[in-house]
C-alpha cells in the first residue's frame, strides 16, 4: 500500500494460473494505470465529471484476472450518463433499455416491468411502503418476500 491507502501492487492467484498487478495513482488518488505480469497493461483518464475510462489497452484480449472494457467509455456530456448503443435512459434518469431488454417503472420510479424483445419476461410488484413483494417470471417462477414490523426481508 502506499502511504495514503492506495494499493501498490497484488499477487493474484488462481488455480492454474498467477499474476501480479501493479497500479498507478494520479495526484487525485484516482487509477491512471494498471500494469500486470500477465503481459496486459491499460492506462485510464477521467472525464470532466469524474467517470473513468480506459484510454488506452496493450491487448485486445483481456486479462483473465483483471476483465474490463478495452475501449473508451462513451459519455453523453450534456448530462453525464452514459451514451453506448443498446441503453436508453428516461428523463427521470431510468435506465429503459438494456439491450435486448426494455424496462418500465410506476409512479414512484420502481421497475414494475422487463420485456425481452416485447414480451413480459419479468414483473414486480410493491407495497405502500415502496417495498418489493412480488416478482413473477415468465416462465412461471413467482418469488414473494415478506418483511418484519422493523421493515427488514425476513422471508424470501
Amino acid at each position: 500500500m502506499t502511504n495514503n491507502g492506495n494499493v501498490w501492487k497484488q499477487r493474484i492467484i488462481r488455480p492454474q494460473f498467477s499474476a501480479e498487478q501493479e497500479y498507478n495513482y494520479d495526484a487525485l488518488n484516482r487509477i491512471s494505470g494498471m500494469y500486470e505480469s500477465a503481459a496486459v497493461n491499460r492506462a485510464y483518464n477521467y472525464d470532466r465529471y469524474g467517470n473513468r475510462y480506459v484510454e488506452t489497452s496493450s491487448s485486445q484480449i483481456p486479462s483473465p484476472i483483471a476483465p474490463g472494457p478495452t475501449m473508451p467509455g462513451h459519455f453523453n456530456t450534456a448530462n453525464n450518463r452514459l451514451a453506448m448503443t443498446g441503453t436508453g435512459f428516461d428523463a427521470a434518469g431510468n435506465q429503459t433499455t438494456l439491450a435486448p431488454y426494455t424496462l418500465e417503472y410506476d409512479a414512484e420510479g420502481r421497475n414494475t416491468v422487463v420485456k425481452l424483445s416485447g414480451v413480459s419476461y419479468a414483473t414486480f410488484s410493491y407495497d405502500g411502503e415502496g417495498r418489493r413483494v412480488r416478482k413473477a417470471m415468465n416462465g412461471g417462477d413467482t418469488t414473494y418476500y415478506l418483511y418484519d414490523a422493523l421493515g427488514q426481508m425476513a422471508v424470501e
